[in-house]
């Protein structure tokens, strides 16, 4: 017999197994801590692991589990994840003093290297 916590995340009331918790709150500490100063991406995190877990507690399931935070987690990805994901380059032009931000996605990485094989 496991232990549940009542929780509320975006207004909506969830049991989870106290393993279950423990994770989901180290995830969110992680989140908060990597999105000091954006406090509605947090939300918007929070707001989607919400909609992820509505979806997990389908039929008899009462409860959210370790395994199903973990799947949440593994679907949204970590904060080290993120940086890893999209990289920005940042080039200073010296005669106007203005800077230049550059994104660059895997996608289009994987796109043009795709492209070349032909």
């Amino acid at each position: 017999m496991e232990k549940n916590i009542e929780i509320t995340i975006c207004g909506i009331s969830f049991s989870i197994t106290e393993k279950g918790y423990d994770l989901l709150d180290n995830y969110l500490k992680e989140i908060k801590n990597f999105y000091t100063e954006e406090n509605e991406i947090v939300n918007d995190i929070e707001n989607r692991i919400a909609e992820l877990f509505v979806e997990k507690l389908v039929g008899q399931k009462k409860s959210i589990t370790e395994e199903d935070v973990n799947e949440v987690i593994n679907t949204l990805g970590h904060p080290a994840d993120f940086d890893n994901e999209n990289s920005d380059s940042i080039e200073i032009d010296t005669t106007t003093k203005k800077i230049k931000k550059h994104r660059f996605y895997v996608q289009w990485k994987l796109l043009i290297n795709n492209a070349e094989e032909f």
